[in-house]
């Protein structure tokens, strides 16, 4: 706990405070509590900050994250195809919610604009799955930390303190009801804090969202789900089990995703409520925003045997190309940076998973979906696609497959990267 950023004694300071502040703090790259002579208020409101800033080409982009390694590739993406998000509200998941104010910084070390709101690390229906497995098997949290300090940001930029502008302002991302202008909402993480937000008002967010495109779940139905753990076998050892009656996750099976069931309750809501309210909602599963897709891909077309060293080393030959091209360029991208950060194996996925799921918003046309209806069990957190119309069952689009060797051309290719 010491080696991250903030503690939790921070939090009663930053909760105690009105939701519309935001704060400017200065970080140093090292894992310190951020103290009250460092904070500096602003008057600027988020509706403020969101009109001040460009519109991309598709529209407002929002985005809620759990700022996992995936989720930093899913905002160089989004970067690098001029779909930087306005908003994103750092929920808990992968990595703590405090985490914003790293993350923060980040994003503003490449140039992005994006206002980052500070969610919360509860669930949404208590008691809670414990995530400390995340850090105390995985230690992804600490590795994360350790990236943050060392490689993420521009050489430029990791001996200096930077300021990590955050906002509590979680009103003000949402918009209920007061947007003039619809926005496409990204959720990456758990989704806790939206269900949250549509208990306050759920008609007047679901006014202002034009589309919900969903990073998770699992159909075990699937074309690609069948063939999942014969064709890729190291998304298949990445999934969960379900949840279990007693709120654990269950150690003998892979049947769930991680963002879906660590608040199954929540998930199931956030999708009813916003089917019912007229906002399409398209789901880019876990068996299509797979680990090492490319290199899947490449044994697949070549009709060589299939085995994880051969997924893994694959991918990484591909991706090592792309950070080669990134280091020979004289202009440093996030996207170039993310490459060479990337490690197969969904270690460090900085170019997997959520990173896919971003280039739905600039490549549609790399993806193949089809209408289903949609059942998430609010018990286990498992998704299945439904036959018909059934009970518990909602209209969604989700994506079948996803060309990943495109995707390194279109969106990954090394003038891109470089750019």
């Amino acid at each position: 706990q010491a080696r991250r950023l903030t503690s939790i004694p921070t939090l009663g300071f930053h909760m105690s405070l009105a939701k519309a502040t935001t704060f400017a703090v200065y970080l140093p790259l090292v894992a310190s509590a951020p103290t009250s002579r460092f904070f500096q208020t602003s008057t600027q409101s988020q509706k403020d900050v969101a009109e001040a800033k460009p519109k991309s080409a598709r529209g407002r982009v929002k985005v809620v994250t759990d700022m996992g390694f995936d989720d930093w590739g899913a905002f160089a993406v989004l970067h690098a195809a001029g779909l930087g998000p306005e908003a994103a509200l750092a929920t808990g998941g992968m990595m703590e919610a405090s985490f914003a104010y790293n993350f923060s910084v980040l994003l503003s070390s490449w140039g992005l604009e994006t206002q980052v709101v500070q969610g919360s690390d509860s669930c949404w229906s208590p008691p809670c799955i414990s995530t400390s497995f995340i850090e105390d098997d995985w230690h992804y949290r600490s590795k994360e930390l350790d990236i943050f300090n060392t490689s993420a940001l521009p050489e430029r930029e990791r001996t200096s303190p930077r300021i990590s502008a955050v906002s509590l302002d979680t009103a003000g991302f949402w918009e209920a009801g007061t947007c003039t202008e619809k926005y496409t909402l990204l959720i990456l993480s758990p989704q806790a804090d939206i269900a949250k937000a549509l208990d306050s008002d759920a008609a007047g967010v679901a006014k202002c969202i034009e589309e919900v495109v969903v990073s998770g779940g699992f159909f075990a139905g699937s074309e690609e789900g069948k063939a999942f753990e014969r064709d890729d076998q190291t998304t298949f050892a990445n999934i969960m089990g379900h949840r279990l009656p007693n709120f654990t996750l269950s150690a003998d099976d892979h049947d769930a995703e991680l963002n879906v069931v660590l608040d199954a309750p929540a998930a199931h809501s956030v999708l009813e409520r916003f089917v019912r309210l007229g906002v399409t909602v398209t789901f880019v599963p876990i068996e299509v925003e797979s680990v090492d897709r490319i290199g899947k891909e490449q044994i697949l077309n070549s009709g060589d045997k299939y085995s994880i060293a051969l997924q893994s080393n694959l991918s990484s030959t591909r991706i090592a190309q792309l950070c080669d091209s990134a280091k020979r360029s004289q202009n440093s991208s996030m996207l170039g940076r993310m490459a060479c950060i990337h490690k197969s194996a969904g270690d460090v996925a900085t170019l997997d998973m959520d990173a896919i799921v971003a280039t739905y918003l600039s490549n549609r046309e790399l993806f193949q979906f089809r209408s289903s209806f949609v059942h998430v069990d609010a018990s286990s957190g498992i998704t299945n696609l439904c036959v018909g119309q059934l009970r518990g069952c909602f209209n969604t689009e989700v994506a079948t497959a996803f060309n990943a060797s495109s995707w390194f051309d279109a969106v990954l290719r090394p003038s891109m990267v470089g750019a």
